[in-house]
């Protein structure tokens, strides 16, 4: 793209006209957009504002996100905790049903021997 500044009828020293600054977008030599710098500065301040109200959006939404994710990690600190307890039950369970039936399989043993010396 081409822009072009320049100046529109240029009034002599000393009248009342005003010197009005124009901004031409070009391509090619084909004008697709001309703009004072008034009518520039009228835009920019809106736009300015509007940039800025989407950075504190984008402010908004990081510090809403990052609290998201903060509670989030605590509830999966809580869920990792209680998956521990689980487990911890679990294994005490299994130690719990191994030392019964090792208990049993060593009176079934106990049993056995004597039957066996019974019928001797």
């Amino acid at each position: 793209m081409h822009d072009q500044v320049g100046v529109n009828p240029s009034p002599s020293v000393g009248s009342n006209q005003s010197v009005e600054l124009g901004i031409d977008g070009s391509i090619n030599g084909e004008t697709i957009a001309h703009a004072t710098i008034g009518e520039i500065k009228l835009l920019a301040v809106p736009l300015i504002q509007l940039t800025n109200k989407i950075k504190m959006n984008e402010h908004d939404k990081i510090r809403e996100l990052s609290q998201q994710l903060a509670i989030e990690k605590k509830r999966c600190a809580a869920y990792k905790r209680q998956l521990e307890l689980l487990f911890e039950h679990i294994e005490e369970h299994n130690n719990s049903l191994s030392k019964k039936i090792q208990h049993i399989v060593g009176n079934v043993k106990e049993i056995e021997a004597e039957e066996q010396q019974r019928h001797r």
